[in-house]
């Protein structure tokens, strides 16, 4: 969903022969795919960031599924569209309730805990924290298979959501079962990072901070040689850390650091609480208005501690 709260699992796809130019993507082109061509179409442009284009392809795929009575088809256009929609999260929550309306009336238990997993992301971006860990819990009650990808991509939404409502101990363990499972797979990747980003902040808030300070320096320095995950997670995490140890200068210097990427990067939540603790932190009453101010303007709350990036699955 944004790279703030996201990072974003590619599915991968088979050696087929896509359009370059989106002006190529019509009626015609789509009309001789088959409905697994179209996911790939569909998936192609979205993760090169061609939102329209996917919009195209998703709606032209439900108008389809729907004339040949293809159920499963017509489910998984609501999944996409909402995929494409994050810009506007009121009509991403349709397209979830839509998707999760026709997966019990088709009894497609896999894709109802998709459209959980989904909308649970979407009501987590509006900062309606609970009803999105409802959603994951349900969504995890489908999801059959508990040895994959988002079966650990779900447990981890579930967990960053457990450090801000408890129990804490819960969630640190989660992130390392997760932990485990990515080193028994040899999987060092973005994933892998945002486990240890989550291991962490769950460390701080089990007040383990040599832990969260080991992962911290760990996290840093694979994380300069992952595309995907940013090493300034780890100096904000940093910065928070400090933060709680009172060493002040030392906190307001990492977090300075990692506010111009959480910016670029629409990480509003976690801009939030760098502000917050910037906030804190200023001796001048001025500077720490102006700081408060920022929070204020972001969220209409103030956030006691760090926000993981969600996990999604494409």
């Amino acid at each position: 969903m944004k790279q703030s709260h996201i990072l974003i699992l590619f599915l991968l796809f088979s050696l087929i022969a896509f359009p370059q130019n989106r002006e190529l993507v019509n009626v015609d082109t789509l009309s001789t795919k088959s409905f697994d061509e179209l996911r790939k179409f569909f998936y192609h442009y979205k993760n090169a960031g061609q939102t329209e284009v996917g919009k195209k392809i998703a709606f032209y795929t439900l108008k389809r599924a729907r004339k040949e009575g293809n159920k499963k088809a017509i489910t998984n256009s609501f999944i996409r569209l909402c995929r494409v929609s994050y810009d506007t999260p009121g009509l991403a929550l349709k397209y979830t309730d839509s998707s999760i309306y026709f997966a019990t009336k088709y009894e497609q238990e896999d894709l109802l805990a998709e459209g959980h997993f989904y909308k649970g992301m979407v009501l987590f971006d509006l900062g309606k924290y609970g009803n999105s860990l409802n959603n994951y819990l349900e969504a995890n009650k489908y999801y059959q298979d508990k040895n994959s990808e988002m079966h650990y991509v779900l447990n981890h939404n579930i967990a960053l959501l457990k450090l801000k409502f408890g129990p804490k101990r819960e969630a640190l363990n989660i992130f390392k079962e997760n932990l485990k499972y990515y080193n028994e797979q040899k999987d060092y990747g973005d994933l892998y990072l945002s486990t240890l980003y989550g291991l962490s902040i769950a460390y701080v808030s089990n007040n383990e901070k040599d832990s969260a300070s080991i992962i911290n320096k760990k996290g840093y320095e694979i994380a300069k040689q992952v595309e995907g995950f940013s090493h300034l997670y780890f100096t904000q995490a940093e910065g928070a850390l400090q933060y709680t140890n009172g060493n002040f200068i030392e906190a307001r210097d990492s977090l300075l650091k990692s506010i111009p990427f959480l910016k670029s990067n629409k990480d509003y939540p976690n801009l939030a609480i760098s502000y917050f603790y910037l906030g804190s932190i200023a001796k001048d009453d001025i500077v720490k208005i102006k700081y408060f101010k920022r929070v204020d303007s972001i969220f209409p709350v103030s956030y006691t501690h760090l926000t993981l990036p969600t996990k999604r699955i494409v």
